[in-house]
Order: C-alpha cells, then sequence, then structure tokens
C-alpha cells in the first residue's frame, strides 16, 4: 500500500515536472532531480546513484545503482536513453 502511494506521488511529481520542463527552462539541476525520482519509483534506488552532464540541448542522467539507468532530458521532457553496454 505505502508503496502504491509513493508510486503515485511519483507520478504527480512527474507530470508536474514535464510541465514545467515544457514550459521553463532547462535547468540541470532540476532535470537530475526529476530523472532521480523516476529512477527511485522503478528501482528503488537512491537519489545520490544520479548524476547529470550536459549533451547539447540536453542532460543525460545517469543512475549507477544496483539497476542502473540513463535517462536524456530535454525541455520537452524525460525519456529513457539506450547506451551501449547499459539497457534501460
Amino acid at each position: 500500500m505505502r508503496r502504491l502511494v509513493l508510486l503515485g506521488l511519483a507520478l504527480v511529481a512527474l507530470l508536474g515536472g514535464l510541465a514545467g520542463l515544457r514550459f521553463g527552462r532547462l535547468d540541470p539541476a532540476e532535470a537530475v532531480s526529476r530523472a532521480a525520482a523516476v529512477y527511485m519509483a522503478e528501482t528503488g534506488g537512491a537519489a545520490t546513484d544520479c548524476t547529470g552532464r550536459p549533451e547539447g540541448r540536453t542532460i543525460r542522467v545517469t543512475c549507477a545503482g544496483a539497476a542502473p539507468r540513463v535517462y536524456s532530458v530535454d525541455r520537452w521532457g524525460l525519456r529513457p536513453a539506450v547506451l551501449e553496454g547499459m539497457e534501460t
């Protein structure tokens, strides 16, 4: 039950974040925190597992915990990114 509530809150935060990213400037710290929220909801990992770096007009967020994920965040939102040797 608790997990379901947390997942719902993460979904609401994600939708709010997507709306903000669509209409606002892309802030690297915000991009990393949004991707970290999704990572935590998907894997139960920690937000501190995630780091970000700019790549052109996007921010690439790598979460390297027990279940690694890579996300690409641009002003239109968050999407999984596929990198060689790493599954999303």
